[in-house]
């Protein structure tokens, strides 16, 4: 029938059936069903198509506080716009990538890839949460630190109950399969206390960190390393270190008064009392200060076994003899060094006696009273020892030459090996015969 133009209002009381069975196919409205304007600046519509062509094309409600409704059918909706602005979907909403916020190209939240959503912010990706098993990033990653007002500061959880305890709980299944959340990190803000511990009752859990960083505990720690101190470790009179198998310190104090302790150094220790040294141990030596009195009340000696030199007792270390022999008996001499005691040579065998521990004097150490072996076997167990008539040795019984010095130096404490208690007596008897 061609084309007909009607330029007044058609009024059409039952259906207006257009049959173009053309498809607009996106943009050629030359095919549209119905026409609207132009193929050039028109809207066309066909059995499934609505396409615009020129300006923009708008769709909206002629009457005010009504709203556009999106229907899949006679009654479901799909997607509501209401007049302000709101848009509801009923059900969800597929996005390739992102959502990303008006004029602000660099502040988007959406997913990167597969399994990854993450919101970003000021051109920085901010969170990121990783779904199924991630070997290179955690399940949820926080990203960003916080402003110039909290420095670092990732994530906050900020309570909004006056005084309430503000906790983060954290639960995980067992092997079992069982859900277990006892893990609970406690925020009390009138102490102002951060605790940690598997108490749901925050003043019961096992640590708590005021607000000046000290730490309390309320349950026995278990350390399996070191415990590493760079200030004091403080108790009360109850508090007790035990089953400890080292302690390392420089200095341990008395409670009461921190002039009273104990210093150690890699080479000494020194025991003071009110600042004072009172003792001091090294290696090979433990010395008491010259104005301390000191009261033992028992002194144990041992035995000695059978090598020469072997000793348990009073010891020098001076002289600066050398070329001694371990287990002779030597006198001091007029040069303050070692001689061989000789009981008939009268001049060694009235002075200070004492039994060579070793070569050397001052190294070795000259025994002057005690338990000793002697270099020879110096009688019956039990006898009086006397000093020799052989150079350095010991005797069983008294010199009997003219002008031989009679003298006991000890007592005997074996039959074969020369162990003697070794004791100079101060006096002697020149024999004369």
């Amino acid at each position: 029938m061609g084309t007909h133009k009607i330029n007044a209002d058609l009024d059409i009381a039952g259906q207006l059936v257009a049959l173009n069975s053309g498809t607009i196919g996106g943009s050629n409205l030359g095919n549209a069903t119905i026409l609207a304007g132009s193929t050039s600046t028109g809207i066309g519509i066909d059995s499934n198509e609505i396409v615009g062509k020129g300006d923009h094309l708008y769709i909206g409600a002629a009457t005010n506080n009504k709203s556009i409704i999106f229907r899949t059918d006679a009654t479901s909706n799909v997607l509501t716009l209401d007049s302000d602005q709101n848009a509801t979907f009923t059900g969800s909403i597929t996005i390739p990538d992102y959502i990303k916020h008006t004029s602000d190209g660099d502040t988007f939240f959406g997913f990167s890839d597969a399994d990854v959503f993450k919101i970003h912010v000021g051109n920085e990706d901010v969170i990121r949460v990783n779904g199924g098993a991630t070997s290179s990033e955690a399940a949820v990653s926080i990203l960003c630190g916080g402003g110039s007002g909290a420095t670092n500061v990732g994530l906050l959880l900020n309570g909004q109950t006056n005084g309430e305890t503000l906790k983060l709980k954290m639960a995980n299944p067992n092997t079992g399969g069982t859900n277990i959340g006892a893990g609970i990190l406690s925020f009390e803000p009138d102490g102002d206390t951060f605790n940690i511990g598997q108490s749901t009752t925050h003043n019961n859990m096992a640590i708590s960190i005021d607000n000046s960083e000290n730490v309390t505990l309320i349950n026995a720690l278990t350390v399996t390393g070191n415990i590493v101190a760079n200030g004091n470790i403080v108790g009360d009179d109850g508090t007790n270190i035990s089953n400890i198998a080292s302690i390392k310190a420089d200095s341990y104090g008395a409670d009461a008064d921190n002039t009273t302790r104990i210093d150690m150094t890699a080479d000494d220790i020194n025991f003071l009392v009110q600042d004072t040294d009172v003792f001091q141990v090294t290696e090979t030596d433990f010395v008491f200060d010259a104005a301390v009195k000191t009261s033992i009340k028992k002194r144990k000696f041992a035995k000695t076994n059978n090598t020469d030199g072997n000793a348990d007792g009073d010891i020098v270390y001076f002289g600066s003899t050398t070329s001694m022999t371990a287990g002779k008996i030597y006198y001091y001499t007029s040069s303050s060094t070692w001689a061989l005691a000789d009981a008939d040579s009268a001049s060694t065998a009235k002075g200070l006696l004492g039994v060579a521990l070793g070569s050397a004097s001052n190294t070795n150490g000259v025994l002057l009273r005690g338990m000793v072996t002697l270099s020879n076997d110096s009688g019956t167990i039990g006898d009086a020892v006397f000093l020799s008539t052989t150079p350095g040795l010991a005797q069983s019984s008294a010199p009997t030459g003219n002008g031989d010095i009679a003298r006991v130096v000890g007592y005997c404490l074996d039959n074969t090996n020369g162990q003697v208690y070794f004791n100079p007596d101060g006096t002697f008897v020149e024999v004369s015969a």
